[in-house]
């Protein structure tokens, strides 16, 4: 917790001290500035109309979920309408590394968030992550299944398991996405750079909350399980009971889709690369 009361006067003056950090798909602005004091902050500003709405959107659901009681987040130092500062954590661990304690604490603030108790108020002011069904939109674009089908060329298997029952996955994931009656609140953006892990006392900070809303906890919980798995972690060996291969489904048919899109002026080529290979994951725990 910062000890000075920080002004953007004081973070203006510090900008020449500006280091960007790693992580993150979008264009805001984002790095530790060390102030005139040594104090070290973390600072997030948007670059244009687009990151100014994320920003606006991450600190209504910074003041809510503190206002909520909800514990697993940073303290917010200083905000605007394009930016706010938030303590510097980087001394906590950041990685995309993992143990069964580290783990067990991500998934701790994932089901504490989730089993909130929500009023009709809340509810009615919180919207629905919408993660689009991906299967449909490859029935919907044939060209962006052309495209797909190319990049499957060195797996076989899965592309004939598309090709042959890419209707069924569509019905399937479509059933799955929009059995409101199932949604809890969700982070909807829980990887390993979103988050900051304390090993000292086992606990997790989760940031960048522009993507929260209600939605199925199935998809949340597969989504960051991908994420480990990418590091090597065996997730089949101690977090298989979180596997649930309908999401497992629905998110490969949302990555495989949105592996065939253009990226975004500006935005990071690799985001594609990393969601097809997701998408594979993803289609594995599915048992095309």
């Amino acid at each position: 917790m910062s000890t000075t009361r920080i002004t953007w006067q004081m973070i203006d003056a510090a900008m020449d001290s500006f280091k960007p950090t790693s992580g993150g798909y979008s264009l805001a602005k984002r790095g530790i500035v060390t102030l005139a004091s040594g104090e070290r902050v973390f600072i997030k500003l948007a670059t244009n109309d687009d990151t100014k709405k994320f920003i606006a959107k991450e600190l209504a659901a910074y003041r809510w979920l503190k206002k909520k009681g909800y514990t697993h987040l940073p303290e917010i130092l200083l905000e605007r309408t394009d930016g706010f500062v938030l303590p510097d954590l980087s001394r906590l661990d950041w990685s995309n590394q993992w143990t069964v304690a580290k783990i067990d604490a991500v998934f701790l603030a994932l089901d504490e968030l989730s089993g909130m108790q929500l009023s009709d108020e809340d509810l009615a002011n919180l919207s629905d992550f919408d993660m689009g069904n991906g299967w449909q939109e490859l029935i919907d674009e044939p060209a962006s299944l052309q495209k797909l089908l190319e990049n499957l060329q060195d797996y076989p298997d899965y592309a004939n398991a598309i090709k042959n029952n890419l209707k069924q996955f569509a019905q399937t994931a479509d059933s799955y996405l929009n059995e409101k009656d199932q949604y809890k609140l969700i982070h909807a953006d829980v990887r390993a750079d979103n988050l900051a892990y304390d090993p000292n006392n086992h606990t997790v900070q989760l940031i960048d909350w522009n993507w929260m809303g209600m939605g199925r906890k199935g998809i949340e919980d597969v989504a960051l399980l991908v994420n480990i798995a990418h590091s090597g972690f065996s997730v089949e060996d101690h977090c298989s009971e979180r596997i649930d291969p309908i999401a497992a489904l629905a998110l490969a048919g949302f990555w495989f889709s949105r592996s065939t899109r253009r990226i975004w002026e500006g935005g990071n080529p690799e985001l594609r690369t990393l969601q097809f290979k997701s998408a594979l994951q993803s289609s594995k725990w599915a048992q095309f």
